[in-house]
């Protein structure tokens, strides 16, 4: 279950906020995403227009730098992506798509945009349209490289520092320079640092080798996903909700290794777009508003007693009592305990959830509470008293929890009889 939260001007934030370290954000306009899968950290994003969509996949990656936002645009990051220092610029409605496993070194922007227009001096036409960018799966870019509108960056290869990329960049290559030019091709690269390791000879030693197919890709014609074909379907909507959809369904669900794996002489006609069915799609997703908290009665108590009352030991307690009364309730009273069971904890589950996006939802301990002494009356009541004997009982299944519940039961009646002669 994934919750989000919604402002006045239907900006949404999908995911729990308290998994997202350093996180700054800001939305300017309206209709914005942003949508958080699992934890991350260092995300600082500014939505400048409206119906835009920041996508983060997360699950261990941090990206120090920043994202600006502008209308209909929507930048995509992989999972386990890093950078220490990188400018996303998302600008006229275009797309910046990264995938798994990026590696960026500081200094680096990338822009969809050249900021100003050109225009052919004699038909008067614009040469310049803006145009998104596509980087694949297990990428190095180096220090202080730019990445320039249309450039497509296939898995698996080095962008070298201070290099200026536009174009299509081959998988297992790396290319340097400005403008850059391939420099060698059937390479791969590892995330093993000798600088932060500290080597010395021995280490260097025995790292002369790597024997891993890990970083070497392949093309897969019916699992490539034709970047051209990506953008189209982009294009063809309208709403940041539409877009989230398609790429957490496309992308995100995709974890084929070679799903943006290219070289030159590889023929990406007739390719499609592969979907993994198998995978939970995005409209089958469960989510939570943290409005439908205010619907449950346990988040809003008016006192300490009825917070008791709305325990699970009372809950089931009065349930015994009241079940107990005649044939069909005894004959349903396991069902009836089931229910309140399963319906207790699905609401401290969002309580937890939701305490976790907005802390000012907790509520205050019992003692805060004006009515705090007579509530510990209700504690001795019956109904909490058989309640908290089931609970345990159930704990303890394995180890006769039941068996001695009986016994329980019946001390506790008998107890209760003797104070209330």
């Amino acid at each position: 279950m994934i919750p989000f939260q919604k402002d006045e001007r239907n900006n949404i934030i999908y995911g729990d906020l308290s998994k997202q370290k350093n996180l700054k954000f800001e939305f300017k306009g309206r209709d914005n995403i942003l949508f958080f899968a699992t934890e991350s950290a260092n995300v600082n994003a500014t939505f400048y227009g409206d119906n835009a969509l920041l996508f983060i996949s997360g699950n261990g990656g941090w990206l120090s730098g920043g994202f600006d936002l502008r209308s209909h645009g929507l930048c995509y990051i992989g999972k386990n992506s890093t950078s220490n220092g990188a400018g996303f610029r998302v600008y006229e409605g275009k797309n910046i798509i990264l995938g798994d496993d990026v590696m960026f070194s500081w200094g680096i922007w990338l822009s969809t945009c050249d900021h100003h227009l050109i225009f052919n001096s004699k038909t008067y036409a614009r040469n310049n349209f803006s145009k998104s960018i596509y980087i694949g799966d297990h990428v190095w870019c180096g220090q202080e490289s730019a990445i320039l509108k249309g450039c497509v960056v296939a898995s698996g290869s080095v962008l070298g520092a201070k290099s200026v990329n536009s174009g299509k960049k081959f998988s297992n290559t790396i290319y340097a320079g400005n403008p850059s030019q391939f420099i060698k091709n059937e390479v791969f690269w590892s995330r093993l640092d000798p600088c932060a390791g500290n080597w010395d000879k021995v280490q260097t030693k025995q790292h002369k080798t790597m024997q891993t197919e890990d970083f070497k890709f392949t093309f897969q014609k019916e699992k490539f996903l034709n970047p051209a074909l990506i953008e189209k379907e982009l294009e063809s909507m309208d709403t940041a909700l539409q877009k989230l959809e398609f790429v957490y369904d496309y992308i995100y669900n995709n974890t084929e290794k070679n799903r943006f794996a290219l070289f030159e002489d590889n023929d990406i006609s007739e390719c499609k777009l592969y979907k993994d069915e198998s995978k939970t799609a995005f409209k089958d997703l469960e989510f939570i508003d943290s409005k439908e908290l205010q619907k449950l009665e346990i988040f809003k108590p008016k006192g300490a007693k009825e917070r008791i009352q709305n325990t699970l030991s009372y809950k089931l307690g009065l349930a015994m009592i009241q079940n107990s009364k005649n044939t069909s309730g005894i004959i349903s009273l396991p069902f009836t305990l089931l229910k309140i069971q399963n319906k207790h904890k699905k609401a401290q589950k969002l309580y937890q959830e939701q305490i976790k996006i907005n802390p000012n939802l907790k509520l205050p301990p019992l003692q805060a509470y004006e009515d705090y002494h007579e509530a510990l009356k209700v504690k001795e009541h019956l109904s909490y008293k058989l309640g908290e004997a089931l609970i345990q009982a159930h704990k303890n299944i394995l180890k006769g929890g039941y068996v001695k519940f009986f016994f329980e039961l019946k001390r506790i009646k008998n107890s209760y009889k003797n104070t209330h002669k």
